[in-house]
């Protein structure tokens, strides 16, 4: 994993419509570009969709729109996305076991990962438990000389990172092999979803796909 080329890390950073810690929302750091506060649930969900081109969020319509979902410290559980998502007519699956393989398991002739395929996948967002954090996925801006299929766009940094294919496909494994193992555990049901919940991959469908 790397961060992009300074003239990659333009065409997202820069272009406003891309939506990468995209200020308008009104939670960056002016000074580092970076999140302010426990927003990084409205970044996840802005990067997804300032990368297909759609407007991203204000963080005051954010969390009035996440009602429960939205944690007395300021931070969101993954209802709080739902209902924000839901008002653009877009939605988002947590995936489970073995599924996450299946979402990076292919990659097309023009570099584009199996989870991204038409033009209904709009990314992904990412829920990691130590520290619980919400992170994004989208397609790498494709351009001469680029081989990495995915960003990782996390609102803590002011850039966001290249991965290659087997970088995805190894988060990934990693998720599969977490949930499967939880499940193996003799864990109850409350159990397991809680784990899935603190470890999971989220991908965004829009309408008409929602």
């Amino acid at each position: 994993m790397k961060a992009p080329a300074e003239e990659q890390v333009e065409a997202i950073v820069l272009t406003a419509s891309t939506g990468y810690n995209d200020r308008r929302c009104g939670a960056v750091d002016p000074a580092a570009g970076t999140q302010v506060g426990l927003t990084c649930g409205l970044f996840a969900v802005n990067h997804c969709l300032g990368r297909a081109g759609m407007r991203t969020l204000a963080v005051a319509d954010f969390r009035r729109f996440a009602g429960d979902g939205l944690y007395p410290e300021g931070d969101f559980d993954d209802s709080g996305l739902r209902r924000n998502l839901a008002r653009l007519g877009c939605s988002f699956d947590m995936v489970s076991g073995a599924e996450h393989q299946e979402l990076v398991r292919y990659v097309d002739g023009a570099g584009t990962l199996s989870m991204f395929f038409g033009d209904h996948a709009l990314g992904c967002v990412i829920h990691t438990p130590r520290p619980r954090h919400w992170v994004a996925l989208v397609p790498a801006v494709r351009g001469a000389g680029v081989t990495e299929v995915a960003w990782l766009c996390d609102s803590l940094f002011a850039r966001p990172f290249a991965l290659s294919t087997s970088d995805v496909q190894s988060m990934f494994e990693l998720m599969a092999v977490s949930h499967l193992a939880a499940g193996d555990a003799g864990a109850s049901q409350l159990q397991r979803e809680q784990h899935a919940a603190g470890w999971s991959a989220c991908p965004i469908l829009p309408a008409p796909y929602a």
